[in-house]
């Protein structure tokens, strides 16, 4: 387990692991853009814990080991307090043991894989919510722009573990992710870490 985040003004660390590069990078685009606007809009809104929250991008180039590689220098070198990661079942499925192995957070962005989902927004649905977060996406990324159920899935994953870190008090991964049942109850939004695990001596 690593341990417990310093406090004070260093920006807290969030990793963002998608394809920038090879064959699935045109469908991964609007995932990292939703996921930087998310950060964007925190860090005006006054940062976490008076911290600015910087995010990181790593190239998984397409391919699962690279993004389990990825995944795994963003936790022990960057530090970063969260993943967002992932499109494909097969890069999951390779990313999820390195992410229990370090017993850290991870947010996967499609629904109907739920136990490693985050949602709570469809776009065929005429909601206020829905309406302000379509319109923010287009006026920074382009009126062009399409928005899908899984693009909102990742900054809504951002927003949840940004009110999760609000709530724990601390961006360390275990600690905040015993916050966000409870977030997902309160807030009508899913989410599962990678797994649950135990809390220590239980």
């Amino acid at each position: 387990m690593l341990s417990q985040r310093p406090a004070g003004v260093e920006p807290i660390h969030v990793g963002v692991v998608h394809a920038l590069s090879g064959p699935m990078a045109e469908s991964e685009r609007g995932l990292v853009d939703a996921a930087r606007l998310a950060v964007e809009e925190i860090n005006a809104e006054g940062g976490l814990l008076g911290r600015r929250v910087d995010l990181i991008l790593a190239d998984s180039r397409s391919d699962w080991m690279t993004a389990a590689t990825e995944v795994e220098r963003l936790i022990l070198q960057e530090r970063v307090s969260v993943l967002f990661a992932c499109w494909t079942s097969a890069c999951r499925k390779a990313v999820t043991p390195v992410v229990e192995k370090h017993r850290h957070l991870m947010f996967y962005p499609l629904q109907y894989e739920g136990l490693y989902a985050v949602w709570g927004y469809f776009q065929s649905l005429p909601d206020p919510a829905n309406r302000r977060f379509v319109d923010a996406f287009r006026r920074r990324f382009g009126a062009e722009r399409v928005v899908s159920d899984p693009i909102v899935s990742s900054y809504n994953g951002v927003r949840l573990w940004a009110a999760a870190v609000r709530a724990a008090g601390t961006d360390d991964p275990e600690t905040s992710a015993w916050s966000m049942p409870a977030l997902s109850r309160a807030r009508h939004w899913f989410a599962t870490p990678c797994r649950h695990w135990s809390r220590p001596g239980r």
